[in-house]
């Protein structure tokens, strides 16, 4: 019997503390809940301005490139991608002029009246309260994130200067897999309850570190991947983009090298290579025996449509591909070991973004070259001279302008007609892109009338530049229907700070020794010197 008392006594004691204990983890897991379920909202609350942030920059090249068909196929694509629910524009009359769902475009919204709109806009006086708030939809709660698109100084192509707003970016960001997230994370801690009131703390103590550190991770990828989105969608101009693309790849994959292979014509390629130390350099050839060498081939070919490994995955070779376009290619590598799965994964992840980002620079690419020539257009010229001057006004560094001009090229005109004319002005630009260096800019100014900007360059330098692209020229063999054409440019140089401290200035000293290298015999360089200036 009292043994039994005994028993029934520790039985007792056992049942009280397992109650106290059980009901001191519920209360610690009902807290714990609600400051994991806060915390997860609040997450997806900035996940979906972030979200917001990075489709607002992608879409604005199409807006300032004037394309509505553009506008409405970006958003088509990130509808059907899953990220969001819905994503619509409304312009400045709350009117959907865009929109994932096709079916609501003209649809109106009253910003007092439609219960969506009511939680910003409490009265027709009130400023909103909130940019992102959340709402009931039929499919599930939602994260709605409105992004306000103001009229800036781009925009008064199509819009009005007086006004301050052109229209909302609206986000609804599904709250599906957070509320699945959350709903999971109860479980687990449920489960951890009763495992540690069976003696199985150590065990689930690692199961629930286990899916903490897949939560921090799947988020530090997240926000990687935000980061990049930003820092590609930032610029369109080209050279700037492969930069940050080496860069982003470098970094994320910790490789020793990265090349990076961009088309040059029908056939050919360019590569920009980084290491890991953080130098950049352009090689012009590569082996025939260097693996990477037999994959450009093939990619040139357009055989290469997914990402390839080498047998030791210390290699990867990724196409960047916009529809039928090959737009570039990565290739990435580590020597001393293999390259990780999951980083693997992040970078395949990010890639129909640089795809996107590599498509942006080509069109824009497209829009500053000359048609005829494939050098820059005198558009384009303006831009980076002004650029230029503000790089001197601010550390300094002069440079040198070119003004070069086809001498007697009326005649060949008249002669042989246009199409040996044209055929002249491709031979001319490709001699003078030929002669500078990788850093140097070459335009078509005009006509038969080129120039060329050439940063950190002195008068000797300017000269020697100057000189290259005269003796090239004139040592070109130009064929066309049979014709032999031999052609000879004039050329007058500038340099700044030396002759002029002002773009216009520059330009007409520039003008100046063109016009004395015409009148002095012709097939020569002057300079503002030797014409004593």
């Amino acid at each position: 019997m009292p043994v039994q008392w005994l028993h029934r006594f520790k039985m007792k004691i056992i049942i009280g503390l397992v109650v106290m204990l059980g009901l001191s983890m519920g209360l610690t897991m009902l807290f714990v809940m609600n400051i994991t379920r806060d915390s997860l909202l609040a997450d997806s609350a900035d996940n979906t301005v972030q979200l917001g942030k990075a489709i607002s920059s992608g879409l604005r090249c199409s807006m300032l490139n004037r394309s509505p068909e553009r506008i409405q196929e970006t958003l088509d694509k990130i509808g059907q991608s899953g990220q969001v629910s819905r994503i619509f524009i409304l312009n400045r009359q709350g009117r959907v002029d865009f929109s994932s769902d096709r079916s609501d475009i003209g649809k109106k919204y009253e910003r007092t009246a439609d219960a969506t709109c009511r939680g910003c806009h409490l009265s027709t006086s009130t400023i909103p309260a909130q940019h992102t708030i959340k709402l009931a939809g039929d499919g599930g709660d939602v994260f709605r994130n409105i992004s306000v698109i103001y009229n800036e100084e781009p925009c008064f192509g199509c819009h009005p200067q007086n006004i301050k707003i052109n229209g909302k970016l609206i986000i609804d960001h599904p709250l599906t897999e957070t509320y699945r997230l959350i709903h999971k994370i109860g479980l687990i801690m449920v489960v951890a309850g009763l495992a540690c009131l069976v003696l199985l703390v150590p065990f689930m103590s690692r199961m629930i570190n286990r899916y903490i550190d897949q939560i921090v991770l799947k988020n530090s990828e997240i926000n990687l991947v935000y980061s990049i989105m930003n820092s590609i969608s930032k610029t369109i101009d080209m050279d700037e983009l492969k930069n940050i693309v080496l860069d982003i790849v470098s970094d994320a994959l910790t490789a020793e090298e990265v090349d990076l292979v961009l088309p040059n014509g029908q056939s050919g390629y360019r590569i920009v290579t980084r290491t890991a130390t953080g130098e950049k350099y352009q090689r012009k050839k590569l082996n025939r025996d260097d693996p990477l060498g037999l994959i450009v081939e093939r990619w040139c070919e357009g055989s290469v449509l997914q990402y390839e490994y080498s047998l030791d995955r210390t290699e990867v070779y990724l196409p960047i591909r916009k529809g039928d376009s090959r737009l570039a290619l990565i290739a990435v590598r580590c020597k001393n070991h293999p390259l990780a799965e999951d980083k693997l994964q992040l970078i395949e992840a990010i890639c129909n973004h640089i795809a996107i980002a590599f498509e942006n620079a080509r069109l824009y690419s497209m829009a500053i070259t000359d048609e005829l020539t494939g050098i820059y257009t005198v558009r384009h010229f303006r831009t980076c001279i002004d650029r230029q001057m503000i790089l001197f006004d601010t550390y300094g560094e002069k440079f040198s302008l070119l003004m070069i001009d086809i001498d007697n090229f009326k005649k060949v005109n008249d002669t042989y007609g246009h199409p040996t004319g044209d055929a002249v002005l491709r031979k001319v630009a490709h001699c003078i892109a030929e002669s500078v260096r990788v850093d140097d800019l070459a335009f078509r100014y005009g006509g038969e009338e080129f120039a060329v900007i050439l940063p950190a360059t002195a008068l000797s330098g300017g000269v020697n530049v100057a000189e290259r692209i005269r003796s090239r020229i004139e040592a070109a063999n130009i064929i066309d229907n049979g014709h032999r054409i031999a052609a000879t440019v004039s050329v007058g140089l500038a340099v700044c700070p030396d002759n002029s401290l002002t773009v216009k200035d520059l330009i007409l000293q520039a003008d100046k020794s063109l016009y004395a290298a015409k009148h002095g015999g012709k097939n020569c360089v002057k300079t503002s010197q030797s014409m004593g200036t």
